[in-house]
């Protein structure tokens, strides 16, 4: 969501703009709000962007660059031609105004690469209420008492807890079959069969046949071709016996034509990725149940390659994989996967974390699948860090560390970014809250980095390799 902020001027009663034609886009707004400057007092206004409607253009949610007032300079034509809203502050010089007066703005739109020529009527409503809080303003409601210097705590004993091994003897299938089982498999195989018999076709995939289909799809992850129809030609360089052996081409094409895990007739309207939900919750059930006890733990972002449309899809400008479906993924230093969601927009967030934010409530999310009153360590880029995360994960006994944006720890007191650049490589500068127990750090590397914790210490220093992707 894209929102700027006009210089603020006298204060005043809030006014809030409704746009009575439907699709009013950013540039009719500005444009309205240019032509009319006049009749506009010099107040503070706010004007606020939907995020583009075509979930697949070229930039749609891209989490780098400005978060806060950027430049509408530098948008894109698509969120230019999204959604917009604006809020307006009028001085009334001290006298009341009738909440129910309404007053008409009529503009004629110049046309441009974005908009057409057309005549939007824009009615201004006063009202006496309090302006709703953002997001944003919700997660800094806590006040924090910055100082310089660190904290120092008693370091929480690591408890030691029973965890499930690996037993002597068994094949890498045992292990596999511990997450596809057989109501898992059977799941695969019902809703496939279903699905083919509402297409007149013979539905009779066994269990069987549907593990050499999912071990084929895993054969295909490191040995590839370039069609999958090439396993089964009988050219040397691409014929594999290990395929053609075990099942026929024909039988692979029915599977993978079918390949259902819940019914069509009763999905969720709402969920985007209603036909893999009953697989993802399955799986993810077993993956919390034969984790591993480890202390370190980490949430992040993965992409995913799907050459399908979808509404889901999206370009993610910087990442190794940019145009492929996101999915938010918590689990172990060693690479254990112990969550993982889609996302799907807004509707991604839990209903108990909906207003804390989407990296709040990612967080949170993967916290409730761990167990309770243990001392993990989370660690997240700043996608997800703010101080309100960290002062609510030490409230649950958890320690976490990760970079936060300088946007979100505006009234600590490092050093600005423009002054650390110019200090030598390795300077840095450290403030702390003592009842939150939360330490923020600012250093300069290659960059200037800002860091922040609810456990650790910068004290004592040591030398790390960095090694690069």
């Amino acid at each position: 969501m894209f929102s700027t902020v006009l210089p603020e001027g006298r204060q005043g009663n809030m006014l809030s703009f409704c746009i009575h034609r439907k699709g009013c886009t950013l540039m009719e707004l500005l444009d309205m709000l240019e032509s009319k400057d006049e009749e506009i007092p010099n107040t503070g206004v706010n004007v606020t962007s939907h995020p583009p409607l075509n979930s697949t253009d070229d930039i749609t949610d891209e989490d780098s660059g400005a978060e806060e007032n950027p430049s509408g300079d530098k948008l894109t034509a698509s969120q230019f031609n999204a959604t917009a809203l604006c809020d307006l502050a009028i001085s009334t010089n001290g006298n009341a105004v009738n909440a129910t007066r309404k007053q008409s703005f009529t503009s004629d739109v110049v046309p441009g690469p974005c908009s057409s020529t057309k005549t939007a009527t824009i009615t201004t409503t006063t009202t006496n209420k309090p302006a709703r809080l953002s997001k944003n303003k919700i997660l800094n409601l806590k006040k924090y008492n910055w100082k310089s210097g660190e904290i120092v705590d008693p370091t929480i004993v690591w408890p030691l807890m029973l965890t499930v091994a690996m037993k002597e003897g068994r094949i890498l299938l045992e292990y596999f079959q511990q997450f596809f089982a057989n109501e898992v498999l059977q799941m695969m195989v019902t809703y496939t069969n279903q699905y083919a018999a509402k297409r007149n076709r013979v539905g009779d995939c066994s269990e069987d046949d549907m593990l050499v289909f999912i071990a084929i799809l895993l054969l295909s992850g490191y040995v590839t071709v370039s069609c999958r129809k090439m396993y089964w030609q009988s050219d040397k360089d691409s014929h594999k016996d290990l395929v053609t052996n075990a099942i026929s081409r024909d039988r692979f094409d029915f599977i993978f034509s079918n390949l259902h895990v819940c019914n069509n007739d009763n999905l969720d309207k709402s969920d985007h990725f209603g036909k893999l939900h009953p697989l993802l919750c399955m799986l993810n059930d077993r993956f919390k149940q034969f984790a591993p006890h480890m202390r370190h733990h980490s949430v992040d972002e993965s992409m995913v390659s799907y050459f399908g449309s979808h509404g889901c899809k999206q370009f993610i400008k910087g990442k190794p994989v940019r145009c492929r479906i996101k999915f938010w993924c918590g689990g172990k230093s060693g690479g254990y996967i112990i969550w993982l969601e889609p996302y799907q927009g807004a509707g991604t967030c839990g209903k108990d974390y909906e207003m804390k934010g989407m990296g709040y409530s990612m967080v949170m999310t993967y916290v409730d699948q761990l167990l309770q009153h243990v001392p993990y360590q989370i660690y997240f880029d700043n996608l997800f860090t703010s101080v309100e995360l960290l002062h609510d994960l030490k409230e649950r006994g958890m320690e976490a560390t990760g970079t936060i944006r300088g946007n979100r720890v505006k009234n600590c007191t490092l050093s600005s970014v423009d002054k650390m650049i110019k200090e030598t490589r390795g300077s840095y500068k450290v403030c702390s809250d003592s009842p939150s127990g939360i330490s923020i750090v600012r250093w300069n590397d290659n960059n200037v980095v800002t860091g922040a914790t609810n456990f650790d210490r910068v004290q004592p220093l040591c030398f790390e390799a960095i090694f690069s992707r």
